[in-house]
């Protein structure tokens, strides 16, 4: 259900550009269904999750700018920025605190592996995101924005997907020693 509600305000998004073809219409819908997702995890939950609260944000900076200056490359910019920014926020968390946040996340799941995999998942998924935040520039600068949007929904999740399986794939072959020199004791 979260993966759901993380995707709701792209939808709204793509779908306010497929029935309009109007980013300043469609960044508008974006701005709200994210005010709302955040008012509601707020009233229901007494917090707000850090991702959800960081990415609202700089919707409502580089939407309100988009919307105030009739520009669409400052919501178009948002995805390269989120993206660069949580590459650094685990990259920073893994080489300067020595600690890795995908490990806080997801120990209970994958017990007993090795801090040097989760330093090497970590560098993983960082160059997804950064990998994302650049194709993301490609398709602002060299296509057209129907096509941008189109990448927004399909492009972005696409490449997360191949990241995440990478990452998972990797993180499993740790799994699979831990469990089985665990079993044989």
């Amino acid at each position: 259900m979260k993966q759901f509600n993380t995707l709701l305000p792209v939808l709204i998004f793509v779908g306010a550009w497929i029935v309009t073809k109007d980013i300043i219409l469609a960044t508008g819908a974006l701005m709200i269904a994210l005010t709302l997702q955040v008012a509601y995890e707020k009233l229901t939950k007494g917090f707000v999750d850090k991702k959800l609260l960081f990415t609202w944000i700089l919707v409502i900076l580089l939407g309100g700018a988009t919307l105030a200056l009739r520009d669409p490359i400052f919501i178009q910019w948002k995805v390269s920025i989120v993206n660069w920014l949580f590459a650094s926020i685990l990259l920073g968390f893994s080489y300067f605190k020595g600690s890795y946040l995908m490990k806080d996340f997801i120990e209970e799941s994958m017990p007993g592996i090795p801090d040097k995999a989760w330093k090497n998942a970590t560098n993983l998924m960082s160059l997804g995101f950064i990998v994302i935040g650049f194709v993301n520039l490609y398709f602002v600068f060299y296509t057209s924005l129907d096509t941008w949007v189109y990448f927004k929904l399909f492009g972005v999740f696409g490449i997360s997907f191949i990241f995440i399986t990478l990452t998972i794939v990797y993180l499993s072959k740790f799994m699979s020693k831990t469990t089985f020199s665990k079993e044989s004791q």
